[in-house]
């Protein structure tokens, strides 16, 4: 949560992208729903578009980095969701 009362899940940065929602302005019950009910951007995205599609969009062949799988999911995650 950032000073704000936006709610986010501890995955990675805060960003708008993962936003749950607002604890003052929407209340737990509708934070806790958007979250079961993946209805954050992220979450959405996961669901309708496979990640080696957004992996040939934003990945790197040619990449020597190392990352665990998670990690790089995370990281694709981050890079697609700001090219939108």
């Amino acid at each position: 949560m950032d000073k704000d009362f936006n709610v986010f899940p501890n995955i990675t940065q805060p960003s708008p992208w993962l936003n749950l929602g607002n604890l003052k302005l929407d209340g737990v019950d509708v934070v806790i729903s958007n979250y079961l009910n993946c209805k954050s951007k992220v979450q959405d995205l996961l669901n309708r578009i496979p990640i080696c599609d957004m992996v040939k969009q934003c990945g790197n062949s040619s990449s020597q980095r190392l990352f665990t799988k998670d990690d790089y999911i995370t990281y694709i995650l981050n890079k697609y969701c700001k090219g939108l």
